[in-house]
């Protein structure tokens, strides 16, 4: 390498790009002509079909985001006060993981109106009470769904939503952990669980703090006929001894049997 070619290289300072502010970034928005009605145009800015499609939308012209300003982000944890969390004015919209382990009731409904879309495939809640509306806007789309501290899932009318229903309004759910108040399992759950056309395809099933009226020789002889399920299943405290002689039997029956995907039977 030439001396004049070294001195050249090592005088040379990469440019630093610094990104526009938001005014920046909007002030150079120009009025667009399109070949579609504006009223079509305006409706396909509010209502992009997948996080990818809308990406590409921003990408070819800024009225997009100008319309309809989105944040695409893959994980999101909430731990702590939402004060931690800047205050965007844009929606987000959750492609892969929303966790929360957030005891702070308040900052979880202040937070729930910044999202546009949830498509996380693995969903976490913990130590919260939320609608039932709410739960199917986060839930839609998981495949691992994870309620196993203390959350409660509510009508309108303050009623406790039942099991099943929760199973039912995941279609993609492969895995399930919930830990059950009092009020949400009756002796029909297990009768109306197996109805559910997707549940027999769930890889585990694990429930926690299981009352007396859960059915479970009806589910493990819906597990060893339709499916291969893995299951973990942990009972209250709350149980006559005529039904611990029950659990007791069925898991030595288990073990005995080699069954396989049945993980544990705890009381």
């Amino acid at each position: 390498m030439s001396k004049y070619l070294k001195s050249e290289l090592e005088e040379f300072t990469p440019i630093q790009f610094i990104p526009p502010t938001r005014n920046e970034f909007f002030s150079t928005l120009c009025s667009q002509i399109f070949s579609l009605p504006k009223p079509i145009i305006y409706y396909i800015s509010k209502n992009p079909s997948t996080s990818k499609v809308y990406q590409k939308m921003i990408r070819t012209c800024k009225y997009f985001f100008f319309q309809n300003p989105i944040l695409i982000v893959k994980y999101i944890s909430l731990d702590t006060f939402s004060d931690t969390y800047p205050n965007y004015s844009s929606k987000l919209w959750i492609t892969d993981n929303f966790s929360v382990f957030l005891p702070y009731q308040n900052d979880f409904e202040a937070f729930l109106p910044k999202i546009f879309k949830c498509n996380a495939k693995t969903l976490t809640l913990n130590f919260l009470s939320l609608n039932f509306e709410d739960f199917k806007m986060l839930s839609n789309s998981a495949v691992s769904i994870d309620l196993s501290h203390s959350t409660i899932i509510k009508y309108k009318n303050g009623k406790d939503v039942e099991l099943e229903k929760l199973i039912e309004v995941c279609p993609n759910v492969k895995i399930f952990n919930y830990e059950l108040s009092p009020t949400i399992c009756s002796t029909k759950t297990v009768k109306n669980l197996v109805k559910i056309p997707h549940f027999q395809f769930m890889r585990k099933f694990e429930l926690s703090n299981i009352p007396e009226s859960f059915e479970i020789q009806k589910i493990l002889a819906f597990r060893k006929k339709k499916t291969n399920m893995r299951v973990e299943f942990y009972f209250c405290n709350e149980l006559s001894e005529k039904y611990r002689c029950l659990l007791n039997f069925l898991e030595i029956k288990e073990t005995f049997l080699g069954s396989t995907g049945l993980s544990s039977i705890r009381y």
